[in-house]
């Protein structure tokens, strides 16, 4: 799908245009009546009150949205489906989420569409306008590098979308060689091309701030030096990446594989998180740096249930919250990892003996 561009851009002093989307018009009053507009230069253009309607909202080149702040949870197109059709159509627009959910699941959705903040409800009035003034800076910046043409053009956008999502698995699946060589590779080949000098600036900050996020959903708290591959005025280099990304995993690596014994809790904590992902008693034993047999015993002895149970039973436990919040059956089954919907209702139903579509408060 091509990217779309909204015509109205802020140069400079000119204010940013935002767009507050949420089903409750109370919540949309709130963030109206606490965002410090005028001081920051943004004005609130316009509301939505789903993700259809804020589509329609941004498609109007007139209105030059550039900021969205949105729910997670609405009828229609939600939070999610919203973020993502952004990040395919409008990747330049900055988005906030406002919600009533405190979630890893919902974090980590944000967090794959590049949302620049979570913000949880009752809204905080400071913290959301530390996010919006964070957020007006940023498209400040963007605006200066396009005018430099350091802006990502649409191959470099293309090419961030195609490989972030293979470093995101290497470096949770400890695969240390993929990581490195994927890297080299991407490297070698910017490196050769002589008009590509500003687009790898962009992806180096793009891929440094993605460790930072592997970091944080890894348990890695301890900040990463970017002294240590950067150019000047403090911007990245492409080839620095690849050792960069090996030391930060390699540090992983010695903290799972060379302790006295292992942390059952650490392994329920990862499915807590991870539970989305793509998860067997081999990649969790690979991961831990044990045998699936040594692994798959110690937990059933500790625990009573076997490990692949335990997976299913945090993704089910997920899945019957969301919908009873509101939460598309669909949306639910994709959030916990089942892209086959068929396959999920045939889970759910084991699990609690009722379908998806017949659960309400009390019933299990």
């Amino acid at each position: 799908m091509k990217n779309e561009t909204n015509g109205n851009r802020s140069k400079g002093g000119e204010e940013i245009r935002a767009l507050i989307v949420d089903d409750e018009a109370a919540t949309r009053a709130i963030i109206r009546r606490f965002g410090e507009w005028e001081r920051l230069g943004i004005r609130a253009v316009a509301e939505a009150e789903d993700g259809e309607g804020a589509l329609r909202k941004i498609a109007d080149e007139e209105a030059g949205i550039r900021l969205v702040i949105t729910d997670m949870n609405m009828p229609g197109l939600d939070g999610v489906g919203l973020m993502k059709t952004l990040n395919e159509r409008y990747p330049k627009i900055k988005v906030i989420v406002v919600s009533g959910y405190d979630d890893f699941a919902y974090l980590k959705q944000a967090i794959r569409y590049r949302a620049n903040d979570y913000l949880l409800k009752p809204v905080d009035p400071e913290e959301l306008n530390r996010t919006l003034e964070k957020c007006r800076t940023d498209l400040l910046e963007m605006d200066a590098l396009e005018q430099e043409a350091f802006a990502p053009d649409d191959e470099t956008r293309q090419l961030l979308r195609g490989l972030e999502p293979l470093l995101v698995a290497y470096y949770g699946e400890l695969r240390a060689p993929e990581l490195r060589r994927a890297l080299e590779d991407l490297a070698a080949e910017r490196s050769a091309r002589e008009d590509a000098a500003a687009s790898n600036r962009r992806i180096a900050r793009e891929l440094h701030e993605l460790l930072r996020e592997l970091r944080a959903a890894h348990g890695q708290e301890e900040p990463i030096a970017a002294d240590s591959f950067s150019g000047d005025a403090g911007v990245p280099e492409l080839e620095g990446l690849a050792d960069l990304y090996a030391e930060s995993l390699d540090e992983l690596i010695r903290r799972r594989k060379f302790r006295d014994r292992l942390d059952l809790n650490e392994v329920r904590a990862y499915v807590a998180e991870h539970f989305a992902d793509p998860l067997s008693l081999d990649s969790l034993a690979r991961c831990f740096f044990v045998s699936k047999e040594y692994l798959s015993r110690a937990f059933r002895q500790e625990f009573g249930q076997t490990l692949t149970d335990y997976v299913q039973q945090v993704r089910m436990d997920k899945a019957r919250q969301w919908i009873l919040d509101g939460v598309p059956i669909r949306r639910a089954s994709e959030m916990c990892g089942y892209e086959d919907l068929g396959y999920f209702y045939r889970v759910f139903k084991k699990q609690y003996g009722i379908a998806p579509g017949e659960l309400t408060r009390g019933s299990i």
